[in-house]
């Protein structure tokens, strides 16, 4: 005889692995069938989460620009403005009055060096003031090397002056004395050479004495 085999029912009515699930179980009918939810469809980002992006985007921006800012210089932190738009912003000399009698003062010793440069000119005009008020000079020829002296010196005290000028024009400063400086001691400094080299003439020196001795 053959061994009878029976099966025994477990009770599940979950389906097999790789069985076919019946219309019941598809539809959820039937108790204890695992059900999987749908998926939801991919919905655009919300108008909070937009606004957090850009809120975002703004920071890491006005990071950068705080970063490629130039430091600023203790007294324009005040006043918020960067150095450069200071120095845009600062004025030319101490008042306009002052800029004005520095440019007018700068012209006139601008003429007075070019004046300078005609050294026979100079010359002569010397000679002729000293024959007229002293005596004549033994060597006359001796004036045009003074003059040309006297007119390199000029030129170079202008072009310092006007250097100083502009420094101090630009810094905001009081400005007007310095012309008045420059042209004091381009003065000085043309009387020197030619007094040096009229006493250096016989004639001239003998007249001088003749008159300091009264006779």
């Amino acid at each position: 005889m053959r061994p009878v085999v029976r099966l025994r029912s477990t009770g599940s009515t979950h389906p097999r692995v790789g069985s076919t699930p019946s219309s019941s179980s598809r539809n959820g009918r039937s108790s204890g069938t695992a059900i999987t939810p749908p998926r939801r469809p991919s919905h655009p980002p919300s108008a909070r989460t937009a606004q957090r992006a850009r809120t975002a985007q703004r920071v890491r921006t006005a990071r950068r620009l705080r970063t490629a800012r130039p430091a600023r210089r203790r007294g324009d932190r005040g006043r918020g403005t960067t150095p450069r738009e200071g120095a845009s912003v600062r004025r030319l000399g101490a008042s306009p009055v002052d800029v004005l009698l520095t440019f007018v003062l700068l012209a006139m010793g601008l003429v007075s060096v070019v004046q300078s440069l005609s050294i026979g000119s100079v010359a002569s005009t010397v000679r002729q003031t000293l024959e007229t008020r002293y005596t004549e000079l033994q060597d006359p020829g001796t004036l045009n090397g003074a003059a040309m002296i006297s007119a390199v010196g000029m030129l170079v005290i202008f072009a310092l002056v006007l250097w100083w000028s502009v420094v101090r024009l630009r810094a905001g400063r009081r400005t007007f004395w310095v012309p008045l400086l420059g042209g004091a001691v381009a003065t000085v400094f043309s009387s020197i050479v030619f007094v040096i080299v009229v006493f250096q003439d016989d004639g001239f020196v003998a007249a001088m004495m003749r008159q300091a001795s009264g006779g």
